[in-house]
């Protein structure tokens, strides 16, 4: 299998196949992803013989068709080792924030193509480990985030509450979109395991933040969105939807395009809750 990759790569490397170059270099990336042992010090010898520039470019390749909306389950899974020998690639060129990143895009093709946040979890994990290792903090929170919503979305509430709890202690924005969602997060992941009294304490302190004069609509938004979460939980139907809608008149211009629906969303939650109370 190895040395029919290698002629594979020697094939797409001869100028009288650039017209056909994308088809035989994602002809090379398969045979290159399937011969992955996904290990790293084997497959490492393998990237050195090929050289890793031409590696990188076989898996990326596999990678991007497995991102095609026509992809099939067999292209998720290629796309899925194509990754993990990115990552195995970067790190024996040292190269550990790059490799974290592709662990990142590994988690999310996990939750989004096949909804399976076991690999999700450990891809996600890998990903964090990865950063740490270089030395690379800045972006750490996004590490953090994915590895709490992971672990919630397996129904490990506390674990993943404690890693959104460090996401949003090490943000480097603390008033960004990304922020925004982190705190909310939290706020509903403390409502889902009952402990009202911590997500009065972080709603608070959102919609406190929210009020400053420099924070940003979406920010604004995002915390009266999260105080009518919590209005909602407590059955106070009519201030939750009183939340969603200055929610909804926070956030103009541009930037409603994007918020917009959320508003809606939580309103036709907050009636069909307000609905269901009177029939009891």
């Amino acid at each position: 299998m190895f040395f029919r990759v290698l002629a594979l790569f020697s094939l797409t490397g001869l100028a009288g196949f650039s017209q056909t170059q994308p088809d035989a270099t994602l002809a090379a990336g398969r045979e290159l992803v399937a011969a992955l042992k996904l290990d790293q010090a084997a497959d490492a010898a393998m990237f050195q013989q090929i050289g890793s520039d031409r590696a990188a470019a076989l898996l990326t390749a596999v990678m991007s068709r497995g991102q095609q909306p026509s992809a099939t389950t067999g292209e998720w899974t290629q796309l899925h080792r194509a990754v993990g020998g990115l990552i195995e690639l970067y790190v024996a060129k040292g190269e550990l924030f790059r490799a974290a990143l592709f662990g990142n895009l590994q988690d999310l093709y996990y939750r989004n193509d096949e909804g399976d946040y076991t690999a999700a979890l450990a891809a996600a994990r890998q990903a964090l480990d990865l950063q740490q290792r270089s030395g690379q903090a800045a972006t750490l929170y996004i590490c953090w985030k994915n590895v709490g919503e992971d672990l919630i979305k397996l129904g490990r509430a506390d674990e993943g509450l404690e890693a959104l709890y460090q996401a949003h202690r090490s943000i480097d924005d603390p008033a960004g979109s990304t922020a925004s969602a982190i705190w909310r997060e939290i706020v509903d992941g403390e409502i889902s395991r009952h402990n009202l009294a911590a997500a009065h304490r972080e709603c608070d302190a959102f919609v406190q933040q929210s009020e400053a004069a420099a924070a940003p609509q979406l920010f604004r938004g995002s915390a009266l969105l999260a105080r009518a979460d919590l209005e909602m939980e407590e059955g106070h139907y009519g201030n939750a939807v009183d939340s969603v809608k200055a929610a909804s008149e926070a956030v103009t211009g541009k930037e409603a395009e994007l918020f917009g629906y959320e508003p809606v969303y939580e309103r036709s939650e907050e009636h069909t809750s307000e609905l269901q109370s009177l029939r009891h």
